[in-house]
């Protein structure tokens, strides 16, 4: 006892003597409420209730739990006479250790706070740092998870606006890439370089012409006419991207577009959902249809030798009714 003592009071009694004179910490609010000169028996002050008030909830219960572990006792949270039982249990132990601790109590609250957490591990609390060890790694595992999760959707993404823009090429059609992903690259291409440099959008309010240039791939004829619109869906919203297309199919006089959402198989049923949204369903904006990551890709190269114009895509995608 004595040598984990000498350890962890060396340096929190020159904090707790710090923050006991700045009075800004949690733990020193701690201290001074289940601290403070009360005497068993007498009416606990406003002041002290004001501070009770104000504490930090982490910081009183990681307290609360080194105290326990500590001492092996079992004191609760909502009882004064609890605290004034716990209180006199530190005086004892500090009148004890005062060469090692500080007068004032601050020193051995921050030890309290410290086994608590299990950042100061003794044989009462090996099995909460332990637990606390567990749950970094999963929080870690599951963060490295989602960076690399991550990482697969935006090549997966990329990958299909590839396929869309080496399509419409191959189609004799010019092709727009989302002002965004100008600068992305899929086997070792820029996808900016199959792109128009602007999106010519005539009559269109700039706001509206924002909101279509942000469409994944776009296919216009020689005449500037928007033949096909392409949103590649990946885990955002899907209904986003359909709104995309109603926006680009709204501000078209001469509806001959066709509208397509391309998005990973295990979403397939996801994409049937929204479709079938009566808003959409019966909306004679648009029709859309959608096509599946896995189609995209094995036919691509087939298309690109064989097709002649936007009707190829009629094998491989899909229509809700």
């Amino acid at each position: 006892m004595q040598a984990m003592l000498v350890c962890a009071a060396m340096n929190l009694k020159k904090l707790a003597n710090y923050l006991w004179r700045m009075g800004t910490s949690p733990l020193f609010q701690l201290c001074m409420s289940l601290f403070s000169s009360v005497h068993q028996g007498k009416q606990i002050s406003k002041w002290n209730k004001m501070v009770v008030k104000q504490l930090s909830y982490n910081h009183f219960v990681n307290s609360l739990k080194g105290f326990n572990l500590l001492f092996d006792q079992k004191i609760k949270l909502g009882s004064w006479q609890e605290y004034l039982k716990m209180r006199e249990i530190i005086l004892d132990f500090n009148d004890k250790y005062r060469n090692l601790l500080s007068k004032d109590l601050g020193a051995v609250g921050g030890l309290l706070f410290e086994i608590g957490t299990g950042r100061l591990v003794i044989s009462e609390n090996y099995e909460i740092t332990l637990e606390n060890m567990e749950k970094q790694t999963k929080a870690k595992m599951k963060r490295h998870s989602e960076v690399i999760n991550d990482a697969i959707e935006e090549n997966d993404h990329s990958e299909m606006q590839y396929h869309l823009a080496r399509l419409g090429k191959a189609l004799g059609y010019d092709v727009w890439i989302a002002q965004n992903d100008h600068k992305r690259e899929w086997n070792n291409q820029k996808l900016g370089e199959f792109s128009l440099k602007r999106l010519n959008l005539p009559n269109i309010s700039q706001s509206i012409k924002e909101t279509i240039a942000l469409i994944d791939v776009i296919w216009l004829d020689k005449k500037e006419r928007i033949v096909g619109a392409f949103e590649v869906e990946k885990s955002t919203s899907i209904y986003s991207g359909i709104l995309r297309l109603y926006d680009l199919a709204l501000t078209m006089s001469e509806n001959q577009t066709k509208f397509y959402l391309v998005a990973p198989d295990k979403r397939e049923k996801e994409i049937k959902a929204q479709l079938l949204r009566p808003s959409i369903r019966h909306s004679n904006a648009c029709q859309i249809s959608y096509i599946l990551f896995s189609e995209l890709r094995c036919d691509c190269d087939a298309m690109c030798k064989f097709g002649t114009d936007i009707g190829v895509l009629d094998k491989i995608s899909r229509n809700v009714g």
